[in-house]
């Protein structure tokens, strides 16, 4: 899951708020979706606290990248949960604590490609891979 937004997408979520489209944001239904249910980390009517969901005894973890399916144990720190995509792309680990991997990282604009005759630009490895791709305008 992506843990933040690209600044496309932030733009274009600003236009919205200001057009007012966050009319449902800041209204709350007068209930949940799918009635009261417990388990879904929201206190609701007749409940006294609500936890969420809660693993069974002795799991770490139930979904993520980083997280064995097959021990619900977090994968150590040294495993690759996702794979650079090109020269100018870092490769992602688990850390050893989270299931989910972290943030795609990138190497710093400007510098050399190792196996490219040009720079990294915005995670591109050349202007013309950057004015090829589907890049939101």
């Amino acid at each position: 899951a992506p843990s933040y937004w690209s600044d496309c997408s932030l733009r274009y979520l600003e236009h919205s708020l200001k057009r007012g489209v966050d009319y449902c944001l800041r209204n709350p239904p007068d209930s949940v979706y799918g009635g009261a249910r417990c388990g879904n980390g929201l206190l609701e009517a007749g409940e006294e606290c609500d936890c969420g969901p809660v693993l069974i005894e002795g799991a770490q973890c139930a979904s993520g990248e980083c997280c064995n399916s097959d021990t619900c144990q977090v994968k150590e720190a040294t495993v690759v949960c996702r794979e650079a995509t090109n020269s100018c792309d870092l490769p992602e680990y688990c850390d050893g604590q989270m299931e989910h991997c972290p943030a795609d990282f990138f190497v710093q604009d400007g510098l050399r490609c190792p196996d490219h005759p040009t720079v990294c630009f915005l995670h591109f490895t050349s202007l013309e891979e950057f004015f090829s791709s589907s890049f939101c305008a």
